[in-house]
């Protein structure tokens, strides 16, 4: 029987973090995978990332003929995904890693609760050798989520989980955005549906200083206060969120980085607690401490 839910998962030369992803989505899950290749220098070699798979469903690939950006990656991948009719739509991006039944726990959540279109979880951040360097906790619920989506995102990317469906009134990824394309996302789903996040710690996101939101931090911020405006309203978080992307177009990404506590409270980032988590050979996955 065919599986409900698709992952989609953009790639652009980089096999080796593909490989690493796909390997990391555990043999217990019923998903399909399809990646979308956004114009690589080579073509991926299918065969050899049909070896890392261990899930129980198949893998897909798109090929578009040049680069096109993430955004509209994702948006063909989106077009892909509903004409096969599956249910679901989990993301994932090259590099990061799954948490033990990451997309089953989603599933059976949003299953669970018919009236919530999109779920995320919390995550830990990585660097390139899979240690953890910080751990990134987010709000659950849909009235916190509605309130602090102007301070800081609420979601992390890679991490989201959501109806098809959402897909009817929705219309994919804002292509006015080569980044920040998943803040305007997310303002879009929760004019029709409740979100929500998993508070456990189901993805680890490699955590890469030539990516595009760390090379590309002026555009994501503009890109970030664009949304802002679009939808802003009268109150303290909307406020609050336009100010703090001002202030942080003027200050160097270095500075934020070393007191992020003052920018991402509200996510409740715990360094220390972060340092004591360990990596489980075993289980292939971080614990935290115990």
């Amino acid at each position: 029987m065919k599986p409900q839910i698709c992952i989609l998962l953009p790639h652009f030369n980089d096999l080796e973090g593909l490989q690493k992803s796909i390997a990391s989505i555990g043999n217990t899950e019923k998903v399909d995978v399809l990646v979308v290749d956004d114009g690589s220098d080579e073509k991926i070699n299918e065969a050899l990332v049909r070896q890392s798979k261990n899930f129980r469903g198949d893998i897909y690939f798109l090929y578009l003929t040049v680069n096109q950006g993430i955004c509209k990656a994702i948006n063909h991948g989106l077009i892909w995904i509903r004409q096969q009719g599956y249910l679901f739509v989990a993301r994932l991006d090259c590099g990061d890693t799954c948490g033990k039944q990451r997309f089953e726990k989603q599933w059976a959540f949003l299953v669970q609760h018919p009236k919530i279109g999109l779920v995320g979880t919390w995550g830990v951040y990585v660097d390139k050798k899979g240690e953890g360097l910080f751990v990134c906790t987010l709000p659950t619920k849909d009235t916190e989520i509605r309130q602090k989506i102007y301070w800081s995102c609420p979601f992390m990317h890679p991490s989201i989980m959501f109806r098809t469906q959402v897909l009817d009134k929705v219309k994919g990824y804002d292509e006015r955005f080569r980044v920040g394309e998943d803040l305007a996302f997310y303002f879009q789903v929760i004019k029709h549906w409740k979100v929500a996040n998993l508070p456990e710690y189901l993805l680890f996101y490699e955590f890469d200083e030539k990516s595009i939101s760390s090379h590309r931090r002026k555009q994501v911020l503009l890109a970030t206060l664009t949304t802002l405006k679009e939808h802003f309203r009268w109150g303290i978080f909307p406020v609050l969120g336009i100010l703090k992307n001002i202030l942080a177009l003027r200050l160097s990404r270095k500075w934020i980085f070393r007191n992020r506590m003052v920018f991402r409270d509200l996510t409740q980032i715990n360094i220390e607690n972060a340092k004591k988590w360990r990596f489980s050979t075993k289980k292939s996955a971080f614990l935290p401490p115990s």
